[in-house]
């Protein structure tokens, strides 16, 4: 239902599907209010949660830093929880110097990604 009256499905633009979204706006409201995230390159960088668990648990570096819940629409979509099903490897903008204290992602990276590219 959009406005009292049942369409098919509902855009980003908040009108009916199908409907051209060029016409949507911005909300002041919500500036500031949203982050995109990252946007891997590759799926590379992405770990399931067993991969996760295991590079957070190691005590040579705080792998919180550079290992984080991957969280996307279809976790959000499909999962009440809302839960990410996923993490992700994200040194952001470290040098290679910096990465390297987290010598377990790093590897990962390098052994997924690098080949890769």
């Amino acid at each position: 239902m959009l406005d009292g009256v049942e369409v098919p499905g509902i855009s980003a633009a908040l009108r009916p599907a199908g409907v051209d979204p060029s016409a949507a706006r911005r909300l002041p409201q919500n500036r500031g209010k949203a982050f995109q995230g990252p946007m891997p390159v590759g799926k590379g960088f992405l770990l399931d949660s067993k991969e996760a668990e295991q590079l957070l648990r190691r005590t040579e570096a705080r792998y919180r830093d550079v290992v984080r819940p991957y969280l996307i629409g279809e976790d959000i979509a499909e999962d009440p929880a809302q839960a990410p099903r996923r993490h992700i490897v994200d040194f952001g903008l470290q040098p290679l110097e910096e990465a390297m204290r987290y010598p377990a992602a790093l590897e990962i990276v390098q052994k997924r990604v690098k080949t890769e590219r």
